[in-house]
């Protein structure tokens, strides 16, 4: 999200990262669906958090705590005699208020991913990834921000 000129030379380790401040009354719940049928898997989540921090008043207009929401879709299917090679697709959305604001942020990402397992320990992967951050203030280094394009990673595991 930031460059090391943004920066005064030192770049911020989380300055993507999404937390939305709720640190005192909190109440999530989550779901994980998860179906595997033959070669096709699909993956699902939805979550949702309400909560304030110490000093944070609820909503003056309903009382109610600020809310947070996510939800995630992926559909993977693996083809070949040991499932060596997959193609994926999935799909993440946050909305959330944040504490000062009025509006809700979004955050999107879609991402389309193609691997193979040459070996059982070995993945070569591709995948590219379109992410946009709306709805943050203008102070902000989320405000506007964006990412887009494409990964290519082999891992070697044990």
């Amino acid at each position: 999200m930031e460059t090391a000129a943004s920066t005064n030379g030192t770049a911020e380790a989380f300055s993507g990262r999404f937390n939305p401040g709720m640190t005192n009354t909190l109440t999530t719940f989550i779901i994980n669906p998860f179906v595997k049928y033959k070669g096709l898997e699909l993956f699902g989540t939805f979550e949702s958090a309400t909560g304030k921090t110490v000093n944070e008043k609820p909503d003056a207009v309903d009382g109610a705590n600020r809310k947070t929401t996510q939800i995630a879709g992926e559909v993977i299917y693996r083809f070949l005699k040991n499932e060596q090679l997959f193609l994926g697709v999935k799909y993440n959305t946050v909305t959330s208020r944040l504490n000062g604001y009025t509006t809700d942020v979004d955050i999107t990402r879609l991402s389309l991913a193609a691997g193979w397992f040459p070996t059982k320990n070995l993945l070569l992967k591709g995948e590219f990834v379109d992410q946009k951050y709306e709805g943050f203030r203008g102070t902000d280094i989320r405000s506007g921000g964006k990412f887009n394009g494409l990964v290519i990673e082999a891992v070697v595991g044990f």
